[in-house]
């Protein structure tokens, strides 16, 4: 399983960037997670995020 760092992660949870958030998952992979367990998708769910999950699920 692939880990990510976290503060990216919320940088781009915070200022959703679709090509920044693109070159983030192809780099770690769909799977990867953060030091909780959770994938970015799962954040985005967590953090309220509706246009980032449905830009993901597309």
């Amino acid at each position: 399983m692939e880990y990510f760092e976290d503060h990216k992660l919320y940088q781009l949870l915070d200022e959703p960037n679709f090509e920044l958030i693109k070159d983030f998952l192809s780099e770690f992979g769909l799977d990867s997670v953060d030091w909780h367990g959770r994938t970015f998708m799962m954040s985005a769910v967590v953090e309220g995020k509706s246009e980032l999950v449905e830009y993901l699920i597309n």
